[in-house]
């Protein structure tokens, strides 16, 4: 009996000289200490054990499932950007910003209830199989994923570079499934794209994420059209998820003089985090006109991008209202290579605007449908120069106006013209 009150003693102080030394280090965990954390940790641990002892499948009832479901439902019950990310959700949590990744070489979005394949990689082996956009995929080496979402459709598509993958697609036009057997590469892309310029010495080009290399690619993007004479600039960001606030402060300091104020970060309690000052002398000449589009699909750094801009004057913003992600997700990765992205604070414009819930309101609305969103972003990468007639019979229907960007051309239009009548007029 003293053997055993000396063991608990023992492991009292041990665990009092723990939380001590927790305390010490980390004060703001000073949660640990209360009596409602001890009593939701021996609920959930009482859950487990029942679980692990008493479900119907034990092979879904082990500790570290078990864990790991917890920790999901724990994370993700906070709001729809925070979750938990076992070791391999992790890994992929990383590629779209790294901008390489190994897989099919096929950018896909979910649209109605459908995968669709939006564009292709040109170094995939998806193109090289004959997958076209606005083919929606159905199967998976031999899986029916029809009800499956994009993010369990992209996680079987992706796999080790050299490996084989199943693909079963339906397209318009075509009655029955079309099976392509895909090798799964080790790819990179770039995220600025479609430079382009049209009549009037109008550049366009498009970005597709914010990822690492994006706000060098945008410079050297930028630098070639204003060789080739640009008067005015159209920056696509539509269906641009986002990425890394890094690429969106590199873009925005492209546009805007070093020491200027261009975001606040506010966290719990509406406490000011962190203030973003412009670092870097802008490189585009202040009097080129700027318009950025966007649609319900523009979120996070590049609504950033784009509300900086508008709220500074900088540019003009055309199209829908975005999605409205103005909030921070910090990183905490674990020792075994999991880990949690949840969100600690919001984003606030130079105007005193926040994205979060509400989106970005443009300057000009130009309403579209899912439809023609997806429509657009098929015609827009594949063209090919094909008559209308030729077009549909590819892809199952007719080109389609692009309206946002029929409104940006004739506002710089018009933005440049007057700037020509002021220098007539000072000459």
């Amino acid at each position: 009996m003293r053997f055993r009150k000396i063991i608990v003693i023992f492991l009292l102080v041990f665990v009092i000289g723990q939380l001590t030394f927790l305390y010490l280090r980390a004060p703001h965990l000073d949660g640990v200490f209360t009596l409602s954390f001890w009593r939701n940790m021996g609920k959930v641990g009482y859950v487990m054990l029942l679980a692990e002892e008493s479900y119907v499948s034990e092979d879904k009832s082990g500790f570290d499932q078990l864990g790991d479901n917890a920790l999901h439902g724990l994370i993700g019950g906070l709001d729809s950007y925070s979750t938990y990310l076992s070791g391999n959700e992790f890994e992929d949590y990383s590629i779209p910003t790294r901008q390489s990744y190994a897989g099919i070489g096929a950018e896909v979005r979910e649209i109605d209830g459908r995968v669709f394949v939006m564009d292709l990689n040109p170094d995939g082996a998806a193109r090289e199989a004959g997958i076209l956009p606005g083919d929606w995929i159905v199967e998976v080496d031999g899986e029916d994923v029809e009800e499956a979402g994009v993010g369990e459709i992209v996680n079987q598509l992706r796999g080790e570079a050299g490996t084989e993958v199943e693909v079963g697609v339906r397209r318009a036009g075509e009655e029955d499934v079309i099976q392509k057997t895909i090798e799964r590469r080790l790819l990179s892309f770039e995220s600025v794209r479609d430079i382009e310029m049209l009549p009037d010495h109008i550049g366009y080009l498009s970005v597709g994420v914010f990822g690492q290399r994006t706000a060098v690619e945008l410079e050297q993007a930028i630098q070639g059209l204003l060789s080739e004479g640009m008067e005015g600039l159209v920056i696509d960001l539509r269906n641009n998820p986002g990425g890394l606030l890094d690429a969106a402060r590199g873009n925005i300091e492209l546009f805007v003089p070093a020491g200027v104020e261009f975001l606040t970060v506010r966290g719990r309690g509406l406490g000011v985090i962190e203030e973003f000052y412009t670092e870097q002398p802008a490189m585009v000449p202040e009097d080129l006109p700027v318009v950025l589009l966007q649609n319900r699909f523009s979120a996070s750094a590049s609504e950033i991008m784009a509300g900086v801009l508008q709220a500074l004057g900088r540019a003009k913003v055309v199209g829908e209202v975005s999605y409205g992600k103005g909030s921070v997700q910090s990183v905490y990765q674990f020792s075994g290579g999991d880990g949690v992205s949840m969100t600690t604070a919001r984003y606030i414009l130079p105007d005193g605007r926040a994205i979060e819930g509400v989106g970005l309101e443009p300057d000009e609305l130009v309403e579209i449908d899912e439809e023609d969103i997806l429509r657009l972003s098929i015609q827009s990468q594949h063209d090919f120069g094909l008559s209308d007639e030729a077009f549909e019979d590819k892809f199952g229907f007719s080109p389609i106006p692009d309206e946002a960007l029929e409104k940006a051309i004739e506002l710089l239009r018009s933005e440049m013209n007057s700037e020509a009548e002021i220098d007539e007029g000072e000459s």
